[in-house]
């Protein structure tokens, strides 16, 4: 199938409506559905995308629970099509789900809105380019990575997300942890891989790395994860690296990351046997170390903003910086007037040399 629609015994009306709409304005696609006609208990396993229709309780009915779960075991993409009458509160229902990967991997997926009236437009939607999939379209990279530990990408994923929640809920756990107690060891391949990263951030290897450096690989640490980088996060994650009262001027060494990354580990469940989290580490490692090397990466920043140095265009170039942060915060920026942290020396026109993209803001 190139789509399988599902549902709970109450979406029947939503996944028929689907069904007869595919069927009249994409006759080219072959599309399964799970309840009501004879292509009923289609194999979720051989289908590219499935679509889950989301009414009241739906995420309480074990059979659809357990469709979603082969689907992502199958590699395959989930979409859900939200029936905004049977359910308006989304997150709610979404909250109905107690298996926490499954409710982080239905959180990622691509949402529709579902209303009676407007099928055609819901269609629109889904097949809309970059929604649907049509082959396995992970790298090479990707494949090798999950491959070497025999894990799947929607786990993969769902470490890589609680990985980048532990610094973003500012509690500040890691303090309370008992680092001395060498009671319990890390497996040693997830050792290995938390010193391979600090070699990624310590390539002179020094054995300490101060904010300017740690800032420079976390953001591609943020963005191989599929996060979207916030230098605030990336402070709040060098302070917990850290120990209690250090400004960003201290400089970290191996122990106090590594005691990072053991909490993390932790909370992974590295230590009850969950090879989910090794996948991560080692997924970590491989795409920063070959991120680094891309041809993004052979320069300082992505785009830098010129003026001519007048009160109103710096604070022009201020707001425009803000707003390049706010909407697009993965891009590297830098303003003419101001300095890189760590590299004070440099002139503005050395950082313009060293940036892909130049913008020039006229008044």
């Amino acid at each position: 199938y190139d789509v399988c629609i599902t549902s709970s015994p109450e979406g029947m009306g939503v996944t028929s409506a689907l069904f007869e709409a595919f069927t009249k304005l994409a006759p080219a696609l072959c599309v399964g559905r799970n309840v009501g006609d004879k292509v009923q208990n289609a194999d979720v396993r051989h289908t590219f995308n499935l679509i889950v229709v989301l009414t009241k309780d739906a995420l309480t009915c074990a059979s659809l629970l357990e469709e979603i779960k082969i689907a992502l075991e199958s590699e395959g993409n989930i979409l859900v099509v939200h029936d905004l009458r049977s359910c308006p509160d989304i997150d709610e229902e979404l909250n109905k789900c107690d298996d926490k990967v499954l409710h982080a991997s239905l959180k990622r997926a691509a949402r529709f809105t579902y209303m009676a009236e407007v099928v055609p437009s819901v269609l629109m939607g889904l097949l809309a380019p970059g929604n649907m999939k049509t082959d396995d379209n992970k790298s090479p990279r990707t494949k090798t990575a999950l491959s070497s530990v025999g894990g799947k990408s929607f786990r993969l994923e769902y470490k890589n997300r609680f990985s980048l929640g532990v610094p973003e809920d500012g509690s500040g756990q890691v303090y309370n942890t008992k680092f001395n107690e060498k009671k319990k060891d890390l497996p040693g391949d997830i050792d290995s891989a938390i010193k391979a990263l600090f070699e990624l951030y310590d390539p002179e290897k020094k054995g300490i790395i101060g904010w300017p450096q740690f800032a420079e690989v976390d953001r591609i640490v943020t963005e191989c994860l599929g996060g979207q980088y916030n230098e605030m996060i990336s402070r709040r994650a060098y302070s917990m690296m850290n120990y209690p009262g250090l400004t960003l001027e201290a400089n970290i060494s191996f122990t106090t990351f590594h005691n990072y990354h053991l909490f993390v580990a932790k909370q992974m469940g590295a230590m009850d046997g969950d090879r989910d989290a090794s996948m991560h580490y080692k997924y970590v490692v491989d795409k920063v170390k070959n991120t680094k090397k891309a041809k993004r990466y052979n320069k300082m920043f992505d785009l830098f903003i010129a003026h001519d140095r007048t009160k109103a265009s710096k604070q022009f170039a201020a707001s425009v910086k803000k707003s390049i942060s706010a909407h697009t915060p993965n891009v590297r920026c830098m303003l003419a007037h101001d300095k890189v942290p760590g590299k004070e020396t440099m002139t503005s026109t050395q950082v313009a040399a060293s940036s892909h993209n130049l913008l020039i803001l006229l008044m």
